[in-house]
């Protein structure tokens, strides 16, 4: 079942894709991050759905989508989920949101001149190769490793430990920890290592062409990242020369979740900007 009573599954390659389809309007879709799911959107879900037609899809391997249906390079991510704004009938986002993973696909998908992105909000986007060790993720991606990733990303007391040491700046409660229990499901593991062994690459090819984005662009950004900290945000503002970047002091990696109200409000203001023609 759904997370939330708008949630639904649509056949899509060889799998089933997870999506909450909420709201009437224009359409935003909300992009999460790496090894999260929808549930991280949960405030902006609600808020957005009051005027707009929201989506916010599970990517391929993580949340409630099955793993075997997609190539796991953000190529691959940017066509699965072109394929599923084409099954729905969307080729216009007025919104395309993305933290971290999900800010490098909603920037790959603005560049795309079949689909129609009139502006963009990133929280604490991944657009800069970091120095992870491919290989070490590609060998953790085979069967055998299969227990390391469980006693690590697979457990739930790890992962609370984890995600308090790196990712969120306030206490990890049982509510922020229920967008990662999906990680027990069997293929997590190699989706989610296969999905790292590729990143790299994937943001790489995208720097040269972030310079080309027209739509009115957030750039929200939490301050007490651990993951992306300092240097590493400071060098995306520069290579978004278009955007808005609004520091958040009292956040980490999201945000969106740690100061949803504050998000929300530039959200707001985002959205009742006209759109460049051509964005």
């Amino acid at each position: 079942m759904s997370w939330h009573p708008q949630g639904h599954y649509l056949a899509l390659g060889r799998g089933q894709a997870h999506l909450v389809d909420h709201g009437q309007g224009p359409v935003a879709l909300l992009l999460h991050g790496f090894l999260h799911s929808s549930w991280t959107w949960r405030a902006q879900i609600e808020e957005l759905a009051r005027d707009h037609r929201v989506l916010a899809p599970d990517l391929p391997g993580f949340g409630r989508t099955d793993a075997d249906h997609a190539d796991h390079s953000l190529a691959g991510l940017a066509d699965s989920v072109r394929a599923l704004l084409r099954r729905l009938g969307v080729r216009r986002l007025a919104l395309c949101a993305g933290n971290s993973l999900g800010g490098a696909l909603a920037c790959a998908l603005a560049l795309d001149p079949a689909l129609q992105v009139e502006r963009l909000a990133l929280s604490n986007p991944y657009l800069l190769p970091l120095p992870l060790p491919s290989l070490g993720f590609r060998l953790l991606g085979s069967a055998r490793f299969a227990p390391l990733f469980r006693a690590t990303a697979g457990n739930e007391r790890f992962r609370r430990w984890a995600l308090a040491a790196a990712a969120y700046q306030g206490e990890v409660t049982d509510e922020v920890l229920a967008g990662f229990r999906h990680l027990d499901r069997p293929g997590s593991h190699r989706a989610a290592c296969v999905t790292a062994a590729e990143l790299a690459r994937g943001v790489k090819a995208l720097r040269p062409r972030l310079g080309e984005l027209r739509a009115p662009t957030l750039l929200a950004w939490g301050q007490r990242d651990r993951l992306l900290a300092g240097r590493y945000g400071r060098r995306i503002e520069r290579l978004l020369p278009r955007a808005r970047c609004v520091r958040f002091s009292h956040s980490g990696h999201c945000p969106h979740e740690e100061e949803p109200a504050r998000f929300n409000g530039l959200l707001r203001e985002l959205l009742s900007r006209s759109s460049p023609a051509g964005s």
